[in-house]
């Protein structure tokens, strides 16, 4: 990401100043049930929709590892 990132700033040519981290963000934020995740990240626009599932299976496989710490609530429905 590093390296997209340094070639974007080299490309970008705009009057509206546009700030790109070194690296991705992660946001947290609880709900009622369950906690939210909001990744932000530089990838091609033709490569996002198969990083984002990418990542979703990383994360969701992590959490797996962890049941102990990490409980998924129980629908009855």
């Amino acid at each position: 990401m590093e390296r997209a990132i340094e070639q974007y700033r080299r490309l970008a040519e705009t009057p509206v100043e546009l700030e790109v981290r070194g690296g991705p963000t992660v946001n947290v934020h609880q709900e009622q049930s369950r906690i939210g995740l909001r990744l932000r990240y530089l990838v091609h626009p033709r490569r996002g929709q198969r990083v984002r599932e990418d990542l979703c299976e990383r994360i969701l496989d992590r959490l797996n590892e962890r049941p102990d710490r990490v409980a998924f609530p129980v629908s009855r429905n």
